[in-house]
């Protein structure tokens, strides 16, 4: 008798935590967003191309929206202001360690409700990163920091526009 209740109380665990995601969209109205190439001001070439292409992959991945080329119901449009490569730390002659910083400016707009839902206009992403091999806790290469930087700006994008704690 007792598996007859179990069985129906594992089923049901079952189903509701298959359906459980991280992220939620605290917007139901807004089902596509238009991601659009970022103007870029550095002197990175495709630098711009890239964000969008990063922002485009992660919000497939995560599919909180629906991204589209034609008739969104929100946008993401932004801007590198200025991009920087610095040295970090050196030791005998070789250099340790670099720092990436950008210096971004985006906003995500509603386009059904003609209100801007998540602006910042100088937001700076740092990232470090070493080819040392025996420095396995960051990046890599640049362009693993660049990715790094890209997946922060997903990152923040969502936790202060569709995640509803």
């Amino acid at each position: 008798m007792k598996k007859n209740i179990f069985l129906p109380i594992i089923i049901l665990m079952i189903l509701f935590g298959c359906s459980y995601s991280v992220y939620q969209n605290n917007l139901p109205h807004l089902k596509t967003v238009r991601i659009y190439e970022f103007v870029n001001n550095s002197t990175e070439y495709e630098l711009g191309t890239d964000i969008q292409n990063s922002l485009i992959k992660d919000f497939n991945k995560d599919r909180i929206l629906k991204t589209v080329t034609k008739n969104p119901d929100c946008s993401l449009e932004g801007t590198i202001l200025d991009y920087e490569k610095k040295i970090r730390s050196f030791s005998d002659k070789t250099v340790k360690e670099y720092e990436l910083r950008m210096l971004i400016s985006f906003k995500l707009t509603d386009l059904e409700q003609n209100k801007i839902l998540y602006e910042n206009k100088s937001h700076i992403f740092t990232q470090a990163y070493s080819n040392d091999k025996e420095n396995a806790v960051i990046p890599r290469t640049e362009k693993d920091a660049q990715e790094k930087i890209f997946g922060d700006l997903y990152d923040d994008i969502v936790s202060n526009v569709f995640q509803a704690w």
